[in-house]
């Protein structure tokens, strides 16, 4: 015993890959594997950076930094778990910064209750057009383009 953990078998990486594929369907999307994941490591970077830019938005507003921090956090887990349980999309859902930004302004003129609203009308709308089927018409036909 010198060690040294075995090498992954080939079967193992192609057993996971046809896991992945299907559970989100991605060769009946006219995609691979390896696209998806190139591109996931490149939304978890765009998340990693909202994570870190939102609560600073927010935190000039005079909300607390951690708190915000931890609020981003959840809305990203909560929102990508569901898209993905839920829809079967690989996709990150989560707050963006031009929500960020507008409650922040409204915080500071309205004290919350505007931008706080319109942050969850913006959730609700997203989650009604999942439902109905309005996103995935969305997904459809911009990948169509």
């Amino acid at each position: 015993m010198d060690g040294t953990a075995p090498a992954p078998s080939p079967q193992t990486s192609a057993t996971r890959a046809r896991g992945l594929d299907a559970f989100f369907g991605i060769t009946t999307r006219r995609s691979r594997v390896t696209t998806e994941c190139i591109g996931g490591a490149t939304t978890f970077v765009t998340a990693a950076y909202l994570t870190i830019v939102i609560p600073s938005i927010l935190a000039t507003a005079g909300m607390d930094r951690a708190a915000a921090t931890t609020a981003t956090i959840v809305m990203f887990v909560i929102g990508t778990v569901g898209m993905a349980l839920y829809a079967r999309l690989p996709l990150v859902v989560g707050p963006g910064i031009g929500g960020a930004a507008l409650v922040a302004t409204t915080l500071e003129a309205y004290r919350g209750r505007l931008g706080s609203a319109s942050a969850s009308g913006r959730a609700c709308r997203f989650f009604c057009s999942r439902c109905s089927g309005c996103a995935l018409l969305s997904y459809e036909s911009c990948r169509r383009r």
